[in-house]
């Protein structure tokens, strides 16, 4: 059995006009696909039970606060709903103590997934308080049919700032039943004495003995990690920096570490504010793959200095990964107009980058690096992908498609060049 050959390359764009904010939908899992709220919306039936929380959204916070430093607080919604209602509104009031400077979704809270309604607009920052949308209680911006909003807000803290600090967080609804179903919740940030790093996590083994796995870190199983498929990746992650760490690979459905299909010991920790990508690749099985896993072990590649946003606004910043154990040494060349050489020389495990390139379509030409002969060609298109994950010369992504771009950890689709 081959390995399909599989280069992954990691685009991160911020362009003017669009947002910072990465956001997943979920497929409800009792259809076939997502529901189409605007159908739903024009009939607009009466709420019987009158409740007032038709959204249901919940919000954390995925690190601490440092006293006397600036730094980025990460934050997850789940957006949720009893009857199909959308959110037109949020906002989050911070604590005295703590400024806030700016947020990653500076133009939109999140992408809007149907025709129903626009994505909801950033309001901008007034004192302590940060504000998306119009709260007009009509066809709201904001999806609630199980998705994911990810977005940081940067802050800085007074030096003697001390203890739990508490943000106030207000979000509407566009008033689908009787009465907008209106929620307000609080989110607790935690003091701490070191900036935690950020990790994203990336399934690229081809064995099927791995097909489906856990990640655990120290044991536990953190969020996005549980059942982690072949192809996929997870957004980008806070986990304890200064610490020793422990990441097992584990099997589907694992109950704890104690079996582990591979194992990294990280004795000196991740570092304090670096961001990582960790990619899982190699072969698992002792027969039925050329390379066997001798040649090609089981392992978890970790690259430190990974991108979430692109480091010039109107660029992208593209990150390559060389994730095929059957395929050459190659080169990456860009052949839109004259051939320009991107990545030279990636064996299988090297990640080369970042490239820093303006907005625009790209044609990519994978080569053998020895001979330079054309191994394939594919259209890159910035825009048509945005808020995708992962993707691979054979089209792969492990995030669905978003209706805006975004400029969260950003990804451009590989379309091979004769399909054009």
């Amino acid at each position: 059995m081959i390995q399909k050959f599989t280069l992954f390359l990691f685009v991160f764009a911020t362009l003017a006009g669009t947002s910072g904010v990465m956001a997943q939908k979920l497929v409800n899992p009792n259809q076939s696909t997502a529901v189409d709220k605007s159908a739903v919306k024009r009939q607009k039936p009466k709420n019987p039970s009158g409740q007032q929380k038709q959204v249901d959204v919940m919000g954390s916070v995925d690190n601490g606060y440092v006293p006397g430093e600036t730094h980025n607080l990460y934050f997850v919604f789940e957006i949720a709903n009893e009857d199909f209602e959308y959110v037109d509104s949020v906002s989050m009031t911070f604590p005295d103590g703590m400024t806030l400077n700016s947020v990653s979704n500076d133009e939109i809270f999140g992408p809007s997934f149907d025709d129903g309604g626009d994505a909801e607009a950033y309001n901008g920052i007034d004192g302590q308080e940060v504000s998306w949308g119009d709260n007009d209680n009509e066809y709201g911006g904001i999806t609630s049919q199980g998705s994911f909003y990810f977005f940081s807000a940067n802050v800085t803290n007074d030096p003697g700032l001390t203890g739990d600090q508490t943000i106030e967080v207000h979000a509407s609804g566009d008033g689908f039943g009787d009465t907008p179903g209106n929620q307000d919740f609080t989110i607790t940030v935690s003091q701490t004495d070191a900036l935690p790093a950020r990790v994203q996590v990336i399934h690229n083994s081809g064995d099927e003995a791995a097909a489906v796995v856990d990640i655990r870190v120290n044991g536990e199983l953190p969020p996005f990690l549980d059942d982690v498929e072949y192809r996929t990746a997870s957004p980008f992650l806070t986990v304890p920096s200064e610490t020793p760490l422990t990441i097992t690979v584990n099997p589907a459905d694992s109950e704890d570490d104690t079996t582990p299909i591979h194992t990294l010991p990280l004795t000196e920790g991740l570092d304090a504010d670096e961001t990582y990508i960790i990619i899982a690749e190699g072969i698992v099985s002792d027969v039925g793959y050329d390379p066997d896993n001798l040649i090609a072990p089981f392992n978890l590649n970790v690259f430190a200095g990974a991108r979430e946003n692109a480091t010039t606004d109107g660029n992208v910043d593209v990150l390559a990964a060389h994730g095929a154990t059957d395929a050459p040494l190659v080169d990456i060349n860009e052949i839109s107009e004259v051939s320009t050489l991107l990545f030279e020389s990636l064996a299988y495990g090297d990640i080369q980058g970042y490239e820093e390139l303006p907005i625009g379509n790209y044609a990519l030409q994978v080569a053998d690096g020895t001979v330079g002969t054309e191994i394939a060609a594919y259209a890159m298109d910035p825009h048509l992908a945005f808020g995708r994950r992962c993707h691979t010369v054979d089209r792969f992504c492990s995030f669905p498609a978003l209706p805006q771009p975004t400029s969260h950890a950003m990804h451009c689709l590989l379309t091979p060049l004769e399909s054009l």
